[in-house]
């Protein structure tokens, strides 16, 4: 009968490191990975050779019959030792939203304004402080408008068509061409912050 000789798997090991300690396992791999460092780094030593550096979610590849852990600050380090490899596909985000967003303040209405077939016109006039504006086309009228800034020609912006009313989040200047046959009348309001 034939002895099963495989190396099995990983097992994770928590060490309760005092900040002042080395502590030391007897274990045999070909793997390790930090699994929980709460505050980094951990110094880990294979082997009694060179002590290697490594942060919660690190791991490698080294052959082993002997592992020593050390951390700098007292805490509980948890390090999955043993033969084969791990994923730790954990992340952590730490950010501060320093952008809020102003609600306006007050909504004025921009007097309608017409442009005229095959020509490029003003809607809303540029204003710092303009969160935006709503464009809207009545649905009488006999046909859209390209939407965009200065840029503004046929095919060029965004097509609103009669019937619709689309939001333009921008302190800019907007304009609409007309590239149908007839006068077309747009509409506006603005978002304000003062």
């Amino acid at each position: 009968m034939t002895q099963d000789v495989r190396k099995k798997g990983m097992d994770d090991y928590t060490f309760n490191v005092d900040g002042v300690n080395e502590f030391p396992v007897d274990v045999d791999g070909d793997w390790f990975q930090v699994i929980t460092c709460p505050v980094g780094p951990v110094l880990l030593r294979f082997d009694d050779g060179k002590q290697i550096s490594r942060n919660q979610g690190q791991g490698g590849r080294r052959n082993y019959s002997r592992v020593t852990v050390y951390t700098a600050v007292a805490q509980a380090v948890v390090i999955a030792l043993g033969y084969g490899s791990e994923v730790d596909a954990r992340s952590t985000v730490n950010a501060t939203i320093t952008s809020p967003v102003t609600p306006a303040l007050h909504n004025p209405g921009v007097a309608a304004a017409t442009i005229a077939a095959g020509t490029q016109g003003l809607i809303v006039g540029a204003d710092a402080n303009m969160l935006g504006a709503l464009i809207g086309i009545d649905s009488t009228q006999p046909g859209g408008l390209w939407i965009c800034d200065v840029t503004a020609a046929d095919g060029v912006g965004l097509f609103v068509e009669p019937g619709q009313t689309v939001p333009f989040p921008t302190q800019a200047a907007i304009y609409g061409f007309n590239a149908g046959a007839a006068d077309v009348l747009a509409s506006a309001v603005k978002f304000k912050k003062t």
